[in-house]
């Protein structure tokens, strides 16, 4: 299916559109985001439209920096799902065009943050307890994933 894409930038009155083979087409801030018809249906693409960005460098900035966090959000989000679909950090890493270690280091910061301040808050918990129930999760965790 071919969508022409009709956008109009409220804090500046600008217009644009674009033609393109797309299932689905949503904008947020300068960026279109795409899913396209065909090649990888599962992918989003976003695409920064320079045209409805705010005349205004300093509010351009304002909306390259939304839309990248905005973008950084749906990378979260994809990674995540990878995960749990099963992919290592390795495909992962080749996906995003980095090695698996940083890729690893890049979406586990905020877990391994979340997991330190349990681990400081827990005095009641002895150590040797700990490990043991660290182990047991993986397992609950490896059983639940799928295989192959």
């Amino acid at each position: 299916m071919k969508i022409n894409a009709r956008f109009r930038n409220p804090a500046d009155g600008g217009a644009g559109a674009c033609g393109f083979g797309a299932d689905a087409v949503s904008r947020k801030g300068a960026v279109l985001f795409i899913r396209p018809s065909s090649g990888y249906p599962d992918s989003v693409s976003g695409i920064v439209v320079p045209e409805s960005l705010p005349q205004d460098p300093l509010a351009a900035l304002r909306v390259l920096t939304d839309s990248e966090h905005e973008l950084e959000r749906i990378r979260r989000e994809q990674v995540i799902a990878a995960r749990a679909a099963g992919a290592s950090w390795q495909q992962i890493g080749d996906a995003l065009g980095v090695t698996r270690q940083s890729a690893w280091e890049s979406f586990t910061t905020e877990a391994r943050a979340a997991l330190a301040s349990n681990v400081d808050a827990n005095t009641e918990l002895a150590e040797h307890d700990a490990l043991d129930l660290a182990v047991d999760e993986v397992r609950a965790v490896r059983r639940r994933r799928p295989t192959g």
